[in-house]
């Protein structure tokens, strides 16, 4: 391994040990219940994972935003990003470019992402999972034509297994930890901050001798791509809640908070979950 990713693969596993035994001490002081936000919040149901029932059976679940101010100005910032660029770009995209396309490029961007799940799903001791991840990866790699078509689903029946680092330090105790909304990525947690950053690494992209602006040009298409699938999701949760800021970072727990279950069928996007605000992090 080359010392420079070994370095950063260290830092990453102390930061995660750290976390680990942090996000399991939240100050309850700097906590709100989830459940007088689901008044501001209106028709956020559709975030409970429905096979979750332990979720479903805990309508309590505290929420520690201790940088809400630094939180709101990001989301506004969000917001506006959204509305003024990302929107229109994803529009003009999504007029010239016909569905089953983008849905295969969102295929594509899933393919690569294989080893995030196939690694994850061995962590959480999910074994079978991993093994149909693992063949997923070869099926879509060589008959799906780099990861454009699905023949391990549509013709195997092999449905994804997902499985993220967030959920991986989940199943072993981790604490969510308190909120953070950062500047493009979107709503986080301290716990899904750094399993965004141990999934990365997971990835091809740390790997790659690209320029940086390579890399960033095709994670923007990936972002338009996937935006333009899901257009309307977010204008629905804002039009609906009278604090749209409060709407999300609801929505946002009740999607990570005890998730401990992959997702076994794709959805319409092509495998990818839809962003219903900018930008939902996956």
């Amino acid at each position: 391994m080359n010392p420079d990713h070994f370095r950063r693969v260290s830092l990453l596993v102390s930061i995660v040990i750290l976390v680990f035994c942090g996000c399991r001490r939240v100050n309850d002081s700097e906590s709100v219940t989830v459940a007088a936000e689901m008044e501001v919040a209106g028709e956020l149901d559709e975030f409970i994972d429905p096979f979750d029932e332990e979720e479903s059976a805990t309508p309590l679940l505290k929420v520690s935003d201790p940088l809400e101010k630094i939180n709101r100005s990001f989301y506004h910032f969000n917001d506006k990003f959204y509305f003024w660029l990302l929107k229109p770009v994803s529009i003009a995209y999504r007029k010239v470019m016909p569905e089953p396309v983008r849905v295969s490029f969102n295929r594509f961007f899933n393919n690569l992402r294989s080893p995030v799940r196939i690694v994850n799903n061995i962590l959480q001791r999910r074994f079978r999972d991993s093994g149909i991840e693992t063949a997923r990866l070869l099926i879509n790699t060589t008959f799906g034509l780099g990861g454009f078509f699905d023949p391990a689903m549509l013709e195997l029946e092999l449905n994804p297994k997902r499985a993220r680092f967030d959920q991986t330090l989940g199943q072993y105790g981790s604490g969510i930890g308190f909120y953070i909304h950062w500047p493009i990525l979107g709503p986080s947690s301290l716990r899904g901050s750094i399993g965004m950053a141990v999934d990365t690494l997971m990835t091809p992209w740390p790997y790659l001798d690209i320029p940086i602006a390579t890399t960033v040009s095709v994670r923007s298409f990936q972002e338009v791509n996937l935006t333009s699938l899901s257009i309307g999701s977010y204008e629905d949760i804002k039009s609906a809640a009278l604090d749209p800021y409060v709407a999300l970072r609801t929505a946002y727990y009740q999607r990570r908070t005890g998730d401990r279950i992959s997702v076994d069928a794709e959805d319409e996007t092509g495998g990818e979950e839809s962003p219903p605000s900018p930008f939902f992090v996956p």
